[in-house]
């Protein structure tokens, strides 16, 4: 929803031609892992959103190295 927001949101004082938009990496928590192995599939994940695009958003599920790709706001349309 935070990413749909930044996109849909008009920005009075940029150019109407600009786009502000985000990309996010998201990951959920492995009972007993360390919050450097999390953080660092949560990182893993925003690189792979950007990677395929802006304005995207990957989650890296638990016990699962499968990337989910939430499209934006247009690609859903």
């Amino acid at each position: 929803r935070c990413r749909m927001e930044i996109e849909k949101t008009n920005f009075p004082d940029l150019p109407e031609y600009y786009r502000v938009t985000a990309s996010f990496g998201a990951t959920e928590y492995k009972h007993g892992e360390t919050i450097d192995s999390l953080l660092s599939r949560a990182d893993e994940a925003l690189y792979k959103a950007k990677s395929i695009g802006k304005n995207r958003v990957v989650a890296i599920l638990a016990g699962s190295e499968t990337y989910d790709v939430i499209p934006s706001v247009e690609q859903s349309l």
